[in-house]
């Protein structure tokens, strides 16, 4: 019984068989390993290609957007110069419409936000000088937004109404109203840098 034991276990082929076997099994699930580290990655790659177009595509519509108001607020800006050298102590009260003959306002459409937000609690894989390129860029956008927000909060001030201020009210909103342009045109820049960078 005992050869027979020693046998079995000696023999070079059935030691052979064993080693093959071994090494198979080993191999079959390092292959699986490797496979689902290959697909997790792939996964993982697509989630960052679909988050950062999604980014993309937001700062380009926000670009558009400005590149379409911020010529009309520098024509405010110089309409409100004009009316102030030209009456001066004249003016009697303030009125938009007169600046704003067409009658568009200060600014129908929103900047968004909603690409940041996104990848701010997403954790797609985007490489660290893309996501701080990101970042910078939405911080820009909210120097807009409130440059935005402080002429629509001067044009809702009932002090607008005293004839008193009418000049006073003249000369803020031109302030307001130069300082939005600036920052769009700024921000218009910087948009199409990050925008350059993104898509290398």
């Amino acid at each position: 019984m005992q050869n027979k034991k020693t046998s079995i276990f000696s023999s070079p082929s059935r030691i052979s068989d064993h080693i093959i076997q071994g090494v198979l099994i080993f191999a079959s699930v390092f292959l699986a390993f490797l496979l689902n580290e290959v697909r997790v990655n792939q996964i993982e790659r697509n989630e960052a290609e679909r988050v950062l177009n999604a980014v993309i595509g937001e700062i380009q519509s926000n670009l558009d957007i400005l590149e379409r108001w911020a010529p009309r607020h520098l024509e405010l800006s110089e309409k409100t110069k004009h009316l102030i050298d030209a009456s001066g102590d004249e003016l009697s009260e303030f009125r938009l419409d007169e600046l704003d003959t067409e009658g568009r306002g200060i600014l129908r459409e929103i900047l968004t936000y909603d690409g940041w937000d996104f990848l701010r609690y997403n954790d797609a894989k985007i490489e660290i000088n893309k996501r701080l390129q990101i970042y910078r860029i939405y911080r820009q956008q909210e120097y807009v937004d409130q440059a935005v927000n402080n002429t629509i909060e001067f044009l809702a001030d009932r002090t607008l109404m005293d004839p008193e201020l009418a000049l006073e009210n003249h000369y803020i909103f031109y302030r307001l109203i130069t300082e939005l342009y600036y920052q769009e045109l700024a921000m218009i820049k910087n948009y199409k840098l990050v925008l350059e960078k993104l898509t290398q």
